[in-house]
C-alpha cells in the first residue's frame, strides 16, 4: 500500500512538474512574439523617417506642406498607431537664430517662434512637424533645452544610427504620458542638415499592441535596466501582481536605449495551461 501511495505521488508530481513546464514555454513563447510584435512597430516607425529623409532629398527645397503631404500619404493617425507625427529638426547656430524666424515667417508660418529661452550655442529646432492641428505646439521648439534630448541628437548625429530619448513629456501632449523622440540624423553628403524625428507617447505605442495583453498576460515597461516606478514607461494593469505563477523578463536595446521589460501571467492563462 506503500508503495502504491509513493508510486501515485511520483505520477502526480511528475505530471505536474511537465505541465508546469510546459506552460512556462508556452508563457515564454507568447511573451517573445509580443516583444516581436513592439521591435516590429518601431522599425515601421524608423521607415516612415527614413521615407520622409527620401522626400527631402527628392526635393530642392522642402516645406512645410511637404510633410504636411507626407503625413497625410502616410495616414499617420490610422497607420502608425502610436505616434503624433513626422518632423524635421534644424540645428542653428544662436546668432543665426532672428533671420532663421524671419524666413519661417516668409514661408508662411507667421506665428513662428524659437521656445523657450537657452544658453545653448546651437539651437535645434523644431522646423516642420505634421499633422499640424495636434503638434502646433511642438513647432519651434528648441529641444536642446533638455539635455536628454540635446544628447541623443548629438549621439545620432555622431553616430549616423537612428537613436531614442530618455523617456519625456511632449510639449503637444495634455495627457502628460512618458514618451519619446526617435531621432534620424539627415545629412547631405557629410554635412548634417538635421534630424527627421517622430514623436510618440509610450501608452499609445503599447496598449492593445497584442490580442494577448490583459487576457494572457499583463506587462510593464520602463526606460532602463532598472524597474523603479519613475523610470515606468507603461503598465497593462492597475492592480499591483503581487503573486504569480508566470513571469518574463526582458531587457533590450531600443534604437541606442535600453528598456525593460516584465511579464506576468494572468489567472486565465494559468488555469488554462497548467494546474496548480
Amino acid at each position: 500500500m506503500i508503495l502504491c501511495v509513493l508510486v501515485t505521488f511520483g505520477v502526480f508530481a511528475e505530471s505536474s512538474r511537465m505541465s508546469k513546464a510546459a506552460a512556462n514555454a508556452e508563457f515564454q513563447r507568447i511573451t517573445d512574439v509580443a516583444l516581436q510584435k513592439l521591435k516590429t512597430r518601431l522599425d515601421v516607425y524608423l521607415q516612415s523617417l527614413n521615407g520622409a529623409a527620401g522626400m527631402m532629398r527628392a526635393s530642392e527645397n522642402t516645406e512645410a506642406d511637404d510633410f504636411e503631404m507626407f503625413a497625410s500619404s502616410l495616414n499617420v493617425k490610422e497607420s502608425l498607431p502610436g505616434i503624433n507625427g513626422i518632423g524635421f529638426i534644424e540645428p542653428v547656430p544662436a546668432d543665426e537664430v532672428p533671420e532663421f524666424v524671419a524666413g519661417m515667417r516668409e514661408a508662411g508660418i507667421q506665428s513662428f517662434t524659437v521656445h523657450p529661452e537657452t544658453e545653448s550655442d546651437i539651437k535645434y529646432i523644431i522646423k516642420y512637424i505634421a499633422p499640424m492641428d495636434i503638434n502646433a505646439a511642438a513647432v519651434g521648439l528648441d529641444i536642446s533645452f533638455e539635455r536628454g534630448r540635446r544628447e541623443t541628437a548629438d549621439r545620432a548625429r555622431e553616430t549616423g544610427l537612428p537613436q531614442l530619448t530618455p523617456r519625456i513629456l511632449l510639449v503637444q501632449d495634455d495627457t502628460a504620458q512618458p514618451g519619446f523622440l526617435l531621432l534620424q540624423p539627415y545629412f547631405e553628403g557629410d554635412d548634417l542638415k538635421g534630424w527627421v524625428y517622430a514623436p510618440f507617447v509610450g501608452r499609445n505605442l503599447l496598449e492593445g499592441l497584442n490580442p494577448e495583453e490583459g487576457r494572457l498576460f499583463d506587462f510593464e515597461v520602463y526606460d532602463g535596466i532598472a524597474a523603479h516606478n519613475d523610470a515606468l514607461i507603461y503598465s497593462s494593469h492597475e492592480h499591483e501582481y503581487t503573486d504569480t505563477l508566470y513571469s518574463a523578463d526582458y531587457t533590450v536595446e531600443m534604437f541606442g536605449r535600453q528598456w525593460t521589460l516584465h511579464y506576468h501571467s494572468t489567472e486565465l492563462f494559468n488555469e488554462t495551461f497548467t494546474t496548480r
